[in-house]
């Protein structure tokens, strides 16, 4: 099983909870997953182009489904969006609760394998306030309002 590192889930974690907050209608947190995924689309895309945030995204559900079976029901489509298979979409998003986590680990792990840590922060940070994320030697720093 690909673990990533705990600081990466930790990340994840913090960040979806910073959606959370934003939203101004109560969300699932599996649909707070899918909009932070987007929201990586066009700076991932002007890194690796569509194709490439395609893949990396796919990739990272194809990890992530290891550690959380549950995300068998879904798949990256060619525009790089998350969709479930055909008879799944009647599935509570509520049954996909901590799953998003997982996803979103993953995908930040696969970043900075690719694009390394560095690039991987900035690219974060262009989408979420710098506040949020703060880099240091070892480990990230979330800031809570």
């Amino acid at each position: 099983m690909n673990r990533c590192p705990s600081r990466l889930a930790r990340l994840a974690e913090f960040i979806l909870e910073f959606e959370s907050m934003q939203n101004e209608k109560p969300s699932d947190a599996f649909e707070v997953s899918i909009d932070s995924c987007a929201k990586l689309r066009l700076p991932l895309s002007r890194l690796a182009g569509n194709d490439g945030y395609q893949s990396l995204l796919s990739r990272s559900l194809q990890i992530a489904q290891i550690e959380e079976p549950k995300l068998n029901q879904l798949y990256v489509d060619n525009d790089g969006i998350l969709v479930f298979l055909k008879g799944k979409s009647h599935v509570a998003m509520g049954e996909l609760h901590g799953c998003g986590r997982v996803l979103i680990t993953q995908l930040f792990g696969l970043m900075v394998t690719f694009i390394g840590e560095s690039l991987t922060f900035n690219t974060l940070q262009s989408i979420w306030p710098a506040e949020l994320i703060l880099k240091s030697d070892d480990k990230v720093q979330v800031l809570r309002a």
